[in-house]
Formats: C-alpha cells, sequence, structure tokens
C-alpha cells in the first residue's frame, strides 16, 4: 500500500499549530499569534508561496497545507520569532544545516518594546512617512509597529512624525495597515549574512531577489562577492608565509 502524507491543522488560543505526518516521521509548524505583528516577511520569502495574509486574527494563514513544504524558511527570517519548525518534536532547520544553503544572518538583536523578547535586526532599509498625505485621525501604522518606530505630535492635518528609525527592522507591518499608499513607504536596501557560507547557486539568493530590489540585490551581491574574494585572498597569503 502507498504511503500517504497526512496534514492536519490545529488552533488554540494563542497558536496554529499546521503539521504533517510520514509514518515516524512528524513535522510541526508553529505560528505564534502573540509574536506575529502579520508584516509579511514570510509570505515574501516562502518557496512554495504557501502562506497568505489574512484580515483574521491570525494575520497570516496557510491555506492549503499540502502546498508547505515544512522547510522552515518563514521560521529562519522571521525577525519576530513568530514562526518555528519542529521535526520529531526538535526545533530543526533542514535547509540551514545543508552546507551553502542558509548562511547567518548578522545584524543586531533588538528588545521589542511590547512584549520585552528579542528581535532580530538583520535588514537594513529607509522609512519615508509623508504627514500631509496621511488620513486626518488615522494612526493605523502607529498601532501596527511593535518596536514603537512611529508617532505623531497630533492626528490632525497639521501634524509632524516622531520617527525612531534606529528601532526599525524595516519588516513592513506599517506600510500593510496603511490606508494611504502614496503615505508611507518602506524600502529593503540590504539584508547582513555571513558571505563565506552562501553559494551562488543557493536558494538564499532567490529569496533575496524577493527581499530587495534587483538594482540594490546586483550592489549587494558585489560587495558580498569582494568581500568573499578578500577574505580568501588574506587567507591564501596567511598560508604562504
Amino acid at each position: 500500500m502507498k504511503d500517504r502524507n497526512f496534514y492536519s491543522r490545529e488552533r488554540s488560543d494563542n497558536k496554529v499549530n499546521y503539521n504533517m505526518k510520514l509514518l515516524e516521521y512528524k513535522s510541526e509548524l508553529i505560528h505564534d499569534l502573540n509574536k506575529c505583528t502579520g508584516c509579511g516577511i514570510c509570505t515574501i520569502v516562502c518557496p512554495k508561496e504557501a502562506i497568505e495574509r489574512t484580515d483574521s486574527d491570525e494575520k497570516v494563514i496557510i491555506p492549503d497545507i499540502e502546498k508547505c513544504s515544512f522547510c522552515g524558511i518563514c521560521d529562519y527570517f522571521c525577525p519576530f520569532d513568530a514562526w518555528e519548525l519542529l521535526i520529531n518534536g526538535e526545533h530543526k532547520l533542514i535547509l540551514k544545516e545543508t552546507e551553502g544553503n542558509l548562511p547567518d544572518l548578522l545584524g543586531e538583536e533588538l528588545e521589542c518594546p511590547e512584549n520585552n523578547k528579542p528581535v532580530q535586526k538583520y535588514l537594513d532599509g529607509i522609512i519615508e512617512i509623508y504627514p500631509e498625505k496621511c488620513p486626518e485621525g488615522c494612526k493605523k501604522c502607529v498601532d501596527a509597529c511593535m518596536m514603537n518606530v512611529i508617532d505623531f505630535t497630533s492626528l490632525d492635518k497639521n501634524r509632524e512624525v516622531i520617527l525612531n528609525e534606529d528601532q526599525c527592522i524595516y519588516c513592513t507591518a506599517c506600510s500593510v495597515v496603511c490606508p494611504e499608499p502614496e503615505a508611507l513607504e518602506v524600502s529593503r536596501i540590504g539584508i547582513k549574512f555571513e558571505a563565506d557560507q552562501i553559494k551562488s547557486s543557493s536558494i538564499f539568493n532567490e529569496i533575496l531577489r524577493k527581499l530587495i530590489s534587483q538594482k540594490v540585490l546586483a550592489k549587494v551581491l558585489k560587495e558580498k562577492s569582494l568581500e568573499l574574494a578578500r577574505n580568501a585572498t588574506l587567507k591564501l597569503l596567511r598560508e604562504e608565509e
């Protein structure tokens, strides 16, 4: 008899479990609703495009579980640690353990003011807000940001922006909820990672193309390639000494 994959979805008060079981092999992808901001990074990086935004309290969902490969890319990239992949009960990222696929992400560890938990800032970017274009009375971006990056002096047409960009991780949770596209723009212009751990043909480069613009990506990859070449040259020179 042919083996079959069995999929299930379980919802508790604060978590959603997506499960796949094949004989003695069980994968669990856990979505923590308390940590999730709905920024949508997981919807961008998912290789199978299995994750979608939703207007429900879950913020993002996997509508078709069989489309999910349980690769853990969402777990790896989520700056808020809202996704967790368990293989037979153990936190494990198979792609990360395969040499050359996923490098270590570098950057700064911040503390989320909302829950006092660590947040990874591995993206570089620019956030621009045009208060004159903000709908009067609106502060959806303020409410959506768990890092307390955005505030206003008032909510009328004469408002001024108070921006703490040092705390911004460029997750775009603010721009996702903004009702006026021209009022707020977040641009991701770079990502910090360990260059000597990555291969040019890696899935990581495909994800980079989704996260940042092609023009900026070319610059990032060129800089990383030059850094890798420089490190290799220095290593060779040290060996010859």
